[in-house]
């Protein structure tokens, strides 16, 4: 990535050097972009390496495989709770 980072920025600099002052183009500024993008990757993979791919132990609550969705049962004395009123009609109980 360093490697391609080095590349990049040597084009960059001899295409922004070769002609006059003038407003950067479209190319440029691609070229800009992807000098920042290899040159964080690359340094990125310079200073934490290989252990960016380390396989860590993810615990079983974390992980994203379900067997079946939850079923979820009601409560016992769910039979007692009565449905809330309607808002029109507690409106019209104090109007």
């Amino acid at each position: 990535m360093l490697v391609l980072a080095c590349g990049t920025g040597t084009i960059l600099y001899r295409h922004v050097h070769a002609h006059a002052p003038a407003q950067a183009t479209m190319g440029e500024l691609g070229l800009c972009a992807l000098l920042v993008l290899l040159l964080v990757i690359g340094s990125g993979l310079l200073f934490v390496g290989p252990a960016l791919w380390k396989q860590v132990h993810v615990p079983g609550r974390w992980s994203v495989e379900f067997l079946e969705p939850a079923v979820m049962e009601p409560h016992p004395t769910a039979s007692n709770v009565h449905p809330l009123p309607h808002p029109a009609d507690t409106i019209r109980k104090y109007m």
